[in-house]
């Protein structure tokens, strides 16, 4: 008598179900990216705005900008070595030190000095004792946050002398997202632009407006008048 063998393998419907379990997490996986990056936007938007409410409350409790104020190491204890400004109404900092700050906060620039103000003054969460580029808060993306003063930066008028608030290491998409939410989305014009980069993790402050957003999966710097 003759005995065949069972040959292994899968039935149709043991493949559909793999298939379909296998989609289920797959599109799990990718809405729960997409609930992380709105997430993160939400975040950054936040922080945007929490600097600039910082900002106002601060001139109008000393009558004086964060990281201008003269009077800024006269407070206390607790303010004692902290950098004082020159008052003259600006918030002065080299560009190309915005994001890279290698100096200390007692010693560094107005635009460093003006979160450390802000952080005395209780009105911004974040180190007291921070020094070099921890002196800049974190974003959502790991990027550091600046401010800068706008002579010639990303397409805005040269004479505006606006301050700005930015963000580095920003996605793409992202990007473009909170442009939408707070401007026109447009990389090169209104209230917020932006400055492409091919580095996750670049530091470097913008110069120059982007025309627009390439759609190429990069990351950028946008700044919003402050």
């Amino acid at each position: 008598m003759k005995t065949f063998n069972k040959q292994g393998g899968f039935t149709l419907v043991e493949v559909t179900t793999v298939l379909v379990i296998g989609g289920l997490i797959l599109g799990g996986a990718m809405k729960g990216q997409e609930l992380i990056e709105a997430g993160r936007i939400k975040s950054a938007v936040a922080q945007l705005t929490s600097i600039a409410v910082a900002h106002s409350a601060y001139v109008e409790r000393y009558q004086a900008l964060a990281g201008d104020d003269k009077t800024a190491d006269t407070r206390g204890a607790a303010w004692a070595g902290t950098k004082a400004g020159d008052a003259d109404g600006v918030i002065e900092g080299v560009l190309t030190d915005t994001f890279a700050v290698t100096s200390t906060a007692t010693s560094g620039t107005e635009t460093a000095a003006f979160f450390q103000h802000l952080r005395m003054a209780g009105f911004l969460s974040g180190d007291l004792t921070a020094t070099g580029a921890a002196v800049l808060p974190v974003n959502a993306w790991g990027g550091r946050t600046a401010i800068a003063n706008t002579t010639q930066i990303q397409g805005r008028s040269s004479a505006s002398n606006q301050l700005v608030v930015c963000l580095s290491s920003v996605p793409e998409q992202s990007a473009l997202s909170i442009d939408k939410q707070l401007d026109d989305g447009l990389a090169h014009g209104g209230n917020l632009r932006a400055t492409s980069g091919t580095d996750r993790y670049a530091q470097t402050a913008p110069t120059t407006g982007t025309t627009t957003y390439a759609n190429t999966g990069g990351f950028y710097t946008i700044c919003r008048d402050l």
